[in-house]
């Protein structure tokens, strides 16, 4: 098909591709969004089925601050919940990022997750390029990656698509050295659940001891089998 408006916009889309090609979704196996193949821990079923035999769950208005799921995740990342933000996946915590901070040109690590690009054209701030390949080993380049004129880099680690994760001493020489040019680093680790240094290696989480001055809001989500 040449036109790529024929295709979904989006990783996931069995339903559409069942519809446009007829085949049916059992016979499907999809390789465009990563879904834990796991499925969801079993704390997460027996938190769900549990649930729903309170009929609180479904006749009463949820928490609009998520109190509860800030104190757990604050207490689990050993941050304050005031340093924590609930929201439906990683493009509205990108969307509030663009909104209060003044980002204007963002560096954008590719390939990447394709919102990404959407979600930064939609806020009208310039995209620069930043390309990750294999002849490098999707290495990234400090230097040049500060060397761009932006007020803020995006990027994921793990990095989607490649599944490069950086080296734990990685992150902690980006943000220092970028808080010493003013930019903001815009992180997405919504696959760092899948690193088994980062649950040994401090350097590695989602939390990291930052330089004064430092600027980092980290997008992170979590990779339990429940897209958003």
């Amino acid at each position: 098909m040449s036109n790529s408006e024929s295709y979904p916009r989006h990783g996931g889309q069995l339903r559409f591709i069942s519809n446009k090609f007829g085949i049916p979704v059992s016979r499907l196996v999809d390789f465009s969004a990563n879904i834990n193949p796991d499925g969801p821990p079993v704390a997460v079923l027996s938190a769900l089925r549990a649930s729903l035999e309170e009929i609180e769950t479904i006749t009463a208005y949820p928490d609009l601050d998520s109190i509860e799921l800030k104190n757990a995740i604050a207490k689990y990342s050993q941050v304050s919940p005031h340093n924590i933000i609930v929201a439906n996946g990683f493009v509205p915590l990108l969307e509030a990022v663009l909104r209060a901070l003044p980002i204007h040109r963002c560096l954008l690590v590719v390939p990447a997750f394709v919102e990404y690009r959407k979600t930064l054209e939609r806020a009208g701030v310039e995209i620069a390029i930043e390309v990750a390949g294999a002849e490098t080993s999707f290495e990234y380049d400090i230097d040049n990656m500060l060397d761009q004129s932006c007020d803020a880099i995006l990027m994921a680690n793990p990095q989607n698509p490649s599944g490069i994760c950086q080296h734990p001493k990685f992150l902690p020489k980006l943000i220092e050295a970028a808080a010493k040019k003013n930019i903001y680093i815009l992180l997405d680790e919504a696959f760092i659940d899948y690193v088994p240094s980062a649950r040994t290696q401090p350097e590695a989480s989602a939390t990291y001891h930052l330089p004064s001055g430092s600027k980092l809001p980290p997008l992170s989500s979590s990779a339990w089998d429940r897209p958003s």
